[in-house]
């Protein structure tokens, strides 16, 4: 019996291999080709990072109060202040062109991970999909790790498809910590997702009308993040999943 040269059986070998490869990891190579080509958004390619700056804006101002909740705006001329139809939502209009909405917590517990039944607190599960990268993002996985993290970044476009945002940062207030997606360089939208030690969410968000020149600035928000807090008669907070977007809801 002729016997096959052992440079023909390691050629042999390595195609099978490389066949072996390419039939695993083909699909998830296209797909992930797929999101890297098409993807010009910045979020998409941008983690939480630390907000450095904490300085907050000492402008004249006053303080909202909505569900048992207050924070302080750098604001005063209100022009118009309203609930949504449904109630899930306070809104309030400023002259300077600013609208200011805060979700009723009774119903913004959603957890944006909750279908993957994973351990966790919502704030981890947030902070998984906002650090979802399609730079970050490998096809070189199993089959299972692939498509969680596809999940992972298809649930962070929804959340942040319509935002605009420009970064993402990890911030703190008094108690609280959480999310700030931001925008304001270049539509002055703000949304911020605050915790606390209960892992209670906390929405609220902030654009510029169209109209005005955009004049909101980082040292505004803050203001915002660092006054948040109780008012002394909060509402019963419930898990929900009746929101169907973290961010982006407006």
């Amino acid at each position: 019996m002729r016997k096959w040269p052992l440079t023909k059986i390691t050629i042999l070998g390595v195609g099978l291999i490389l066949i072996t490869a390419l039939a695993y990891f083909g699909p998830q190579i296209r797909t992930y080709y797929t999101y890297y080509r098409y993807t010009p958004f910045l979020w998409m390619r941008r983690a939480p990072r630390t907000l450095d700056e904490t300085v907050i804006s000492r402008a004249p101002g006053m303080t909202l109060s909505y569900f048992g909740y207050k924070f302080e705006v750098p604001w005063v001329d209100i022009v118009k202040e309203w609930r949504d139809t449904d109630g899930r939502r306070a809104r309030v209009l400023f002259s300077t062109g600013q609208e200011v909405s805060f979700f009723d917590p009774a119903i913004s517990q959603r957890d944006p991970l909750v279908a993957e039944r994973i351990s966790g607190s919502k704030y981890d599960h947030l902070e998984a999909v906002l650090s979802s990268t399609v730079p970050g993002f490998s096809p070189f996985l199993s089959h299972q790790s692939f498509a969680r993290q596809e999940d992972r970044v298809l649930t962070k476009g929804n959340m942040l498809e319509h935002s605009g945002a420009t970064d993402i940062f990890r911030i703190q207030g008094l108690g609280y910590k959480g999310f700030e997606v931001s925008g304001i360089s270049y539509n002055g939208r703000v949304d911020i997702a605050l915790f606390d030690a209960a892992d209670h969410q906390f929405l609220i968000g902030i654009r510029q009308m169209p109209g005005p020149p955009i004049k909101t600035t980082q040292l505004d928000i803050n203001r915002v993040i660092q006054s948040f807090g109780p008012t002394g008669q909060e509402r019963w907070i419930q898990d929900s999943s009746s929101l169907q977007a973290i961010f982006g809801m407006y």
